[in-house]
């Protein structure tokens, strides 16, 4: 009888140690390195704008953006960047602003398989509704019988992009579509604004040609 309660004596020291084993192993910080925050009783606690096991996700939580503004992780922390249409420090000034006005156009057109013509004419850049990345720019090739209006973007401080031209009626031009090639550009030269696209317009049947264009909208 007494090797048997040895026995049990025994069993029992040996599941203490076990149990007392795991809940130091739980509680062991040793073989843990949290990227960001520190180990507690074996997890990381993680402070404001990081999360995962090890503290290794950053989030932007902690990074107050202005309006008009968004945040981006960067290096493992947030950014703010301005919304399209928009720049400054704040990015509170609407881009499309600065390029209202008159311009002096210099558009020179080359027919697919025919000649080279240069248009001179005046446009006027003005605001269309909806977001503030949006313009038009009226009498947009020199057509006046309508005048033809072209909508157009701009993201930021240095680039523009033709749309379309459903910002105003086109029925009754001559004009069946123009298209961008999404590299319009926008400089600033001794206080003067410049414009600079390439595009395509199709004038449909009984003309059936296709122009590439290069323009150049000056400010005056």
């Amino acid at each position: 009888m007494r090797n048997l309660n040895a026995l049990k004596t025994f069993c029992a020291a040996l599941t203490l140690m076990l149990v007392g084993f795991m809940v130091q192993s739980c509680g062991d910080c040793k073989d843990i390195t949290c990227t960001n925050g520190e180990c507690v009783d074996g997890q990381c606690e993680c402070p404001a704008g990081y999360s995962g096991d090890l503290c290794q996700y950053a989030d932007c939580s902690q990074t107050l953006c202005p309006i008009h503004a968004d945040c981006e992780l960067e290096n493992g922390e947030g950014v703010c960047y301005c919304d399209c249409g928009y720049s400054g420090d704040t990015c509170g000034v609407e881009i499309r602003t600065s390029l209202f006005g008159t311009y002096a156009a210099d558009d020179l057109c080359a027919t697919v398989g025919g000649s080279t013509e240069n248009f001179f004419y005046t446009a006027t850049v003005g605001s269309v509704s909806g977001s503030a990345d949006k313009f038009g720019i009226l009498g947009f090739g020199g057509f006046n019988n309508p005048v033809l209006n072209v909508r157009a973007s701009v993201c930021t401080p240095t680039s523009w992009d033709i749309i379309d031209t459903t910002y105003a009626a086109t029925s009754g031009t001559n004009v069946q579509s123009i298209v961008g090639t999404s590299n319009g550009r926008i400089a600033d030269s001794l206080g003067t604004k410049f414009l600079f696209t390439d595009y395509r317009i199709t004038f449909p049947a009984p003309d059936n040609t296709i122009q590439d264009c290069d323009l150049m909208l000056r400010k005056n």
